[in-house]
């Protein structure tokens, strides 16, 4: 019988090792793929998902179970890739927004999937992700949040622990600042 993330929390509260470790196991792909989205590197993200589960274990027992675990732990990475996005600014990332930028060529049916249009979608989508990747760390935290993890504006204001207003704004800004971007591109040529 599988166990609810709350019967295992309240088992790690009380040092059951073993539920931790199902915790982790349950949990280990979906902080990977946040860390890697946020961070944009496979190492970066190894280590901040290490970094998560190691602030997890040591703050387990202030769990309270206000809010679900999941957006709990989603809070711990969030915090984790912003610090080390924070202390290494300058460093490159690359965030996936397959999904983003699939819809937009999936409205677009009168292309055919030829070699050279398969070959400008993955462009379009590369140049999408290098734009991203320009945004400020918080703004790109809620971009992945919102359109690639499918949060809900009061469930990425726990995660990121800001105001619910805070978090709309970050994702108007986030977008209109891409927007600019892709203009800019498109008027020099680029895309």
């Amino acid at each position: 019988m599988e166990h609810s993330d709350e019967e295992l929390v309240a088992k790690a509260k009380k040092n059951d090792r073993r539920a931790f470790e199902d915790l982790v196991n349950r949990h280990q792909k979906m902080v990977f793929n946040l860390a890697y989205r946020i961070l944009g590197n496979r190492e970066d993200a190894e280590d901040a998902a290490q970094d998560s589960f190691i602030r997890l274990y040591h703050s387990i027992a202030k769990f309270r179970g206000q809010a679900k675990f999941t957006t709990w732990l989603y809070r711990i990475v969030s915090n984790v890739c912003l610090s080390k996005l924070s202390a290494s600014a300058a460093r490159q990332s690359f965030i996936e927004l397959d999904a983003e930028t699939e819809s937009v060529y999936s409205e677009a049916s009168d292309w055919e999937d030829t070699p050279e249009n398969i070959l400008l979608k993955e462009e379009s989508k590369q140049t999408v992700r290098d734009l991203v990747r320009l945004l400020p760390p918080a703004y790109r935290a809620v971009i992945t949040l919102y359109h690639l993890e499918w949060f809900s504006y009061a469930e990425i204001a726990q995660i990121l622990d800001l105001p619910e207003g805070t978090v709309k704004t970050h994702l108007f800004r986030a977008r209109e600042a891409l927007k600019k971007a892709v203009l800019n591109k498109y008027q020099q040529g680029e895309i």
